[in-house]
């Protein structure tokens, strides 16, 4: 939740500044995450697309750079803090996804996907902390509230 309306020049200068970052990880995580759902979908014969990998890779690689170099003013370092760790936990999924990591330490993580949505989360903490970089919220959209809606699908599940 952004608290204050306005942003003094400081912090308008650093959300332009991570804006490119931020979209970066946004889109990283998202091509990372519909890889890895495809092979994770077709029962281990389909490959990761190489290209499509490495350019995500890129995406990160570059984001990360960003955000190292930015210096946040007081008002945006709690941003900044989710971006790092959003640039971070991308990072790992790469390892996990790559197979160049399989022991993750202290971290909650143990699939390629899971550090993707972990990546995901800390972008959307970042969304809520400044104005002008947000993400997509879809919980409240038609498919949302699907759990809600009792089909005739769900009710040949039941029995």
């Amino acid at each position: 939740m952004i608290c204050e309306p306005t942003i003094d020049d400081a912090t308008l200068t650093y959300v332009v500044a991570v804006r490119e970052a931020f979209e970066s990880l946004r889109k990283a995580s998202g091509l990372l995450g519909g890889l890895l759902i495809l092979a994770a979908a077709s029962d281990g014969q389909t490959r990761v697309d190489q290209p499509a990998f490495a350019i995500a890779g890129k995406l990160v690689s570059e984001a990360d750079e960003q955000i190292r170099s930015v210096s946040p003013p007081p008002r945006g370092r709690h941003h900044h803090r989710h971006l790092l760790l959003s640039a971070k936990k991308m990072g790992l999924a790469f390892a996990l996804a790559d197979g160049r990591r399989t022991v993750v330490g202290r971290e909650a993580v143990f699939t390629p996907l899971e550090a993707v949505t972990n990546a995901i989360e800390e972008l959307r903490h970042a969304s809520s902390t400044l104005p002008g970089l947000h993400m997509v919220d879809l919980a409240q959209s038609c498919c949302g509230c699907t759990s809600t809606i009792d089909s005739p699908l769900r009710s040949l599940n039941r029995g």
